[in-house]
């Protein structure tokens, strides 16, 4: 029995009964903990504690091996990720992951500063699709899944161009090792220089410049397609909030696109 004062930012929200909530938390300490809170009012700390994606100083009850919510102090609220549903989704995205992840490994103090880089860079991001796929792969480097992109995994040849990605071995392999079509999301890919290039950056960039790169669209595309690839390899699941993010991106495109053609009136025919 003990109570204690933890740091932590709310990854998930689950109500369950008229009004209780369970939350799950990550802590400065990088580990994941589940608790329990129970909603009295509107206004009360519970309810403005209970909110995806908050910073804040949490007050605990620890008891047999259980957490509850006492109090706490919001820290900072993110409301840019409220109003945003390209924003929202690639945060709870990244959250499975996170938990899917972190529930049964040891603390990971670098995850709680990744998450806090790429919370706050996605919170007024223009482009947090992107930069959530980037946060990930960075996120499986420091589970220790980085891949091999310096030469051949098998052979240790150095990359030329016309090397691929084979996903299974987690690396570069030589062409001619390579026997299966080179296009996602088969088990291997081709990677051209841009793309090695970009990728590289990622896993060798500490936290505070992992956003600071641009890159052309097809370049991003290929970042994009590369980085879904590798993270269901190796965690063995498939996400898919993100897609669902771009498929409604891509029906407003086409919604807003249809509004601004012009509409033509049918024909009248003269009455013989």
């Amino acid at each position: 029995m003990s109570h204690q004062s933890r740091r932590a930012f709310v990854l998930r929200v689950v109500p369950y009964g008229e009004n209780r909530r369970m939350l799950d938390l990550l802590t400065k300490e990088g580990e994941i903990i589940s608790l329990s809170c129970h909603k009295t009012s509107k206004m009360s700390a519970v309810n403005i504690l209970s909110q995806p994606f908050i910073l804040a100083d949490f007050e605990l009850f620890y008891y047999k091996c259980r957490y509850s919510l006492n109090g706490g102090e919001l820290v900072y609220p993110f409301t840019g990720l409220q109003t945003d549903f390209d924003r929202m989704t690639a945060l709870a995205h990244l959250a499975e992951l996170y938990l899917d992840a972190l529930k049964s490994q040891a603390a990971q103090p670098q995850a709680y500063e990744l998450w806090a880089y790429t919370a706050s860079r996605i919170e007024k991001s223009a482009q947090p699709l992107l930069d959530v796929r980037i946060s990930q792969l960075k996120f499986l480097c420091l589970l220790g899944f980085m891949p091999w992109l310096f030469d051949c995994v098998t052979c240790h040849r150095p990359y030329e161009t016309g090397m691929v990605f084979n996903f299974k071995l987690s690396g570069l392999e030589c062409p001619y090792r390579h026997q299966r079509p080179a296009e996602f999301p088969a088990p291997s890919c081709s990677v051209s220089p841009g793309l090695l290039a970009t990728l590289r950056y990622i896993v060798q960039s500490d936290l505070p410049s992992l956003f600071q790169f641009q890159i052309t669209p097809d370049l991003e595309a290929d970042l994009l397609a590369f980085s879904d690839a590798y993270l269901e390899q190796i965690m063995e699941k498939s996400y898919k909030r993100l897609s669902l993010s771009q498929e409604a991106e891509a029906f407003s495109q086409q919604l807003a696109q249809a509004r601004r053609q012009p509409q033509t009136k049918p024909e009248s025919r003269a009455e013989g």
